[in-house]
C-alpha cells in the first residue's frame, strides 16, 4: 500500500477544500494510477475541478485540475511511459465516479475510484439525506 507521501506531488499548495468532494485513498492506489483516474474524471466532468484526498479520515491535501495539468505539461511520466509500455486511453484499473448530495444547501460530495456495489453510498455530511446521486 502506498504511503500518503506518494500523493504529495499531486497536491496543489494553493488548493482549497471549500466545496470539494472527498476521495479516500486508504484502499491504496499508487500515485500514477490516482493521477490518471482523476485526470479522466476531470476530462469528462467540466464542473469538477478539485478533490480533497484523505487517508482513513486524515486529510492529505487538495488535488486540482490546474495542478494535474501543470504536472502533465512538465513532462512528468509514469512507469512504462518512456518505452510506450503504458496503454493509451482511459484508466484500466479504476473507473472514477463523482457523487453528490441532492439536498438543498448540502455540500456533501465524494469521489470513488470504483463503485463496489449498485447501491450508492449515503451523504457523508448527514446520513438522513439518503443516497447520493451519481454525477459523472
Amino acid at each position: 500500500m502506498p504511503e500518503p507521501d506518494e500523493y504529495l506531488i499531486l497536491v496543489d499548495p494553493e488548493g482549497t477544500a471549500e466545496g470539494a468532494a472527498v476521495l479516500d485513498v486508504s484502499a491504496g492506489p499508487d500515485g500514477a494510477d490516482l493521477a490518471e483516474a482523476l485526470a479522466a474524471l476531470y476530462a469528462r466532468d467540466a464542473e469538477f475541478d478539485h478533490v480533497v484526498l484523505q487517508d482513513a479520515g486524515t486529510t492529505i491535501g487538495v488535488v486540482t485540475r490546474r495542478r494535474l495539468g501543470a504536472l502533465a505539461e512538465s513532462g512528468l511520466r509514469a512507469i512504462g511511459d518512456g518505452d510506450h509500455a503504458a496503454l493509451p486511453g482511459p484508466p484500466l484499473r479504476f473507473t472514477p465516479v463523482r457523487l453528490r448530495c441532492d439536498r438543498d444547501g448540502c455540500a456533501g460530495g465524494r469521489v470513488l475510484l470504483a463503485l463496489q456495489s449498485p447501491d450508492l453510498p449515503g451523504c457523508p455530511q448527514d446520513a438522513s439525506h439518503g443516497p447520493m446521486t451519481l454525477v459523472a
